[in-house]
């Protein structure tokens, strides 16, 4: 190698990040940074267990869990008994809800080497009334109709039951009376939580010998993961097939939300978009917003103008809602909430009163 050579190498070492950088960049909280250097240090020294070490426990940070997971583990094929690792493991199943696994992981850990904290947090989580298997909710609801029109009456109970950390299960039966007419619409609802992908369920119902509402119809939807935390903005969409007396109705409903749960404020904005039973397209919107008043009760509110396909014959609807939900216990919850309709043959106002229970 010539001098020139031998220097510009030299030149190209010095300059090169180092794992020292990239520790520090990761302390200081420069989590993107201490990615990209850590990232590349791994590359130069493939052998070295602290390098994967501190690579997982940024990506970790970073709610890149995948690859955190998988710079551990490079961690521990490297090093098997790298305590530091193992725990990583087990902070890394708690942050991903995956409370068995970590709580199986931690019981590993000899236990003058686990942190004091770890065990109580996933032993606290896994008692939490959140993670109850069971939950049912109860509701009725009374509407008023302008003029000389009967009121409506409404029913319903669901049965949920969470099968494991990412699974459930919902069955609905909801009854409606709506001008001397019934029906009974029963539905389930399946949904399942993806590793760092969001949420995505589908819903299978319909009305044996239906006056109004749907004959059969399913609905399938998907929800943007967050960020760590759950601060942030979130997409979702939603898109359903309905079969009703007079036709079938096709919907898509693209939304975002806006979520900061720090400051207990939830803000949603969503597009309603119909092909109707005549093969007409029709369209409209929905915002809404919920705030956190206290640590048990939350306010409720909004507006939507929109087509609604629910009486059996899609019509222009606008509405404005007001709520109230409140957690007298731990696993029991209560709600309250004011509708008021205007549509073009008459306006409609209705209270809603609910109630949830975790068991």
């Amino acid at each position: 190698m010539t001098i020139s050579g031998f220097l510009l190498s030299a030149a190209l070492v010095l300059q090169a990040p180092t794992y020292e950088t990239g520790v520090d960049a990761r302390l200081d909280g420069r989590f993107e940074e201490a990615a990209e250097i850590l990232a590349e240090v791994a590359q130069r020294e493939p052998a070295n267990a602290d390098v994967f070490l501190q690579l997982g426990l940024t990506l970790s940070a970073l709610g890149r869990f995948d690859e955190a997971e998988a710079a551990l583990q490079r961690t521990l094929d490297l090093a098997p008994d790298y305590t530091d690792a193992h725990i990583a493991l087990a902070r890394l199943a708690y942050y991903r809800g995956d409370l068995d696994r970590a709580a199986e992981l931690a019981a590993a850990l000899p236990d003058d080497q686990t942190p004091p904290d770890l065990r109580a947090r996933i032993d606290a989580a896994r008692e939490s009334p959140a993670r109850s298997p069971w939950r049912t909710d109860v509701f009725a609801a009374y509407s008023s109709l302008s003029g000389p029109l009967s009121p409506w009456r409404e029913a319903g109970v669901a049965l949920g039951r969470r099968i494991d950390e990412e699974t459930s299960l919902t069955g609905l039966a909801h009854w409606s009376r709506r001008f001397d007419d019934e029906d009974v619409y029963l539905s389930l609802t399946y949904a399942r939580g993806l590793p760092d992908s969001g949420l995505a369920y589908v819903t299978l119902g319909g009305a044996p010998q239906a006056d109004f509402r749907a004959q059969a119809a399913i609905r399938g939807g998907y929800e943007s993961p967050t960020a760590p935390g759950g601060d942030g903005v979130q997409a979702t969409v939603e898109a359903s097939a309905s079969r009703y007396g007079v036709g079938d109705v096709f919907a898509v409903q693209p939304g975002v939300r806006y979520l900061a749960r720090s400051d207990g404020l939830r803000l949603g904005l969503r597009a309603m978009i119909y092909l109707d039973e005549t093969r007409a397209l029709q369209t409209g919107w929905e915002v809404s917003g919920e705030l956190r008043a206290s640590d048990r009760a939350r306010l409720i509110a909004s507006y939507t103008d929109a087509p609604d396909t629910e009486s059996g014959r899609t019509s222009e609807v606008q509405s404005a809602a007001l709520g109230l939900r409140y957690q007298l216990t731990d696993r029991l919850g209560l709600q309250a909430g004011l509708v008021h309709e205007s549509r073009e043959a008459y306006d409609r106002t209705e209270i809603t009163i609910s109630a949830n229970r975790r068991f």
